[in-house]
């Protein structure tokens, strides 16, 4: 048994020094100067490719198409789009005719110079198409690589926060999910179970994908223990009118209309943090807090300590 332990270790130590010259390439349209979590997380992704030694591209959307190197390993290409017309203006978004055949543009032609041995693609609304046609083989004097699919928040929830909650919108998200996400990939990665499983409940029989769950993970050092003020608490819970007894909740996420506020509803509400009710601040208490210090950057209102409901 402890020749078979040590043989094993031994085997894990040897395939973890195995040099792999595998390129991946990962788009998004999720993507600016001072975006919030998912540049944040590529970010590190091309860290971790540099200590690796592994190759990796990442493709934008920008104002102007430029490469910029990062470490000896990572490239970014900011490829120049337009501004995006729905949501955020600082977004931009990399459109059909960057990609497709009979405009060979600049999305385009990075794929056919780089011939990546896996593309991975983090939008699904103009960009996953390309997947779809890649596996079709509709786009010449491009290789059909590995096509992962990365999932970084639910589609109903991006149509609810827009058009309200409705059962047209919730079928309408299951249906785009299943008819026109899903099938474009070969694999599909969430960054919750939450969001996965709207993949797994949307998955038509027919087009069974693999979805696994990895959790990108949070830098905690701005919420950490040696950072606690006992008098920034007591004013913060002044502020908001609540008593001695009151429990705080610290909330870091996207302000998107009212999205900010439902959440912290669904967070306040189970925990019974006090025995009276209290209505939550209005939009233009919150656009305020978020003025303080207390907000992270332009992007996050990660406002809050909210005293509770």
């Amino acid at each position: 048994m402890i020749f078979h332990y040590f043989l094993s270790v031994s085997a894990v130590s040897a395939v973890a020094n195995i040099a792999m010259s595998i390129k991946t390439l990962h788009i998004t349209n999720a993507y600016h100067i001072a975006s919030g979590g998912i540049r944040v997380f590529y970010r590190a992704l091309l860290e971790a490719a540099n200590r690796r030694g592994r190759l990796m591209r990442l493709v934008v959307p920008g104002e102007r198409s430029e490469a910029e190197d990062v470490g000896s390993c990572g490239r970014i290409y900011h490829v120049a789009a337009r501004q995006a017309f729905l949501f955020d203006k600082r977004y931009r978004l990399l459109t059909p005719p960057t990609y497709l055949q009979p405009f060979r543009g600049e999305l385009w032609r990075i794929l056919r110079d780089e011939r990546p041995d896996l593309i991975e693609v983090c939008d699904k609304y103009s960009v996953h198409w390309m997947a779809g046609l890649l596996r079709r083989g509709w786009i010449s004097d491009l290789r059909r690589p590995p096509l992962v699919g990365m999932s970084c928040e639910r589609m109903d929830d991006n149509v609810e926060a827009f058009l309200g909650r409705s059962r047209a919108g919730r079928l309408w998200s299951r249906l785009y999910m299943g008819y026109l996400y899903i099938p474009f990939f070969d694999y599909h990665i969430a960054n919750s179970s939450y969001t996965a499983a709207e993949l797994r409940d949307a998955m038509r029989a027919s087009h069974e994908r693999p979805v696994h769950v990895r959790p990108m993970g949070v830098n905690v050092d701005d919420f950490a223990m040696a950072r606690r003020s006992e008098q920034d608490r007591r004013n913060l819970i002044a502020g908001t009118g609540g008593g001695e007894g009151a429990k705080t909740v610290r909330a870091g996420s996207r302000w998107r209309q009212c999205r900010f506020r439902c959440h912290c509803r669904c967070l306040i509400r189970p925990a019974r943090l006090q025995a009276r009710k209290r209505s939550l601040p209005s939009r233009n208490t919150w656009n305020s807090a978020a003025r303080t210090r207390w907000a992270c950057d332009r992007s996050t209102a990660s406002i809050s300590k909210i005293s509770g409901a």
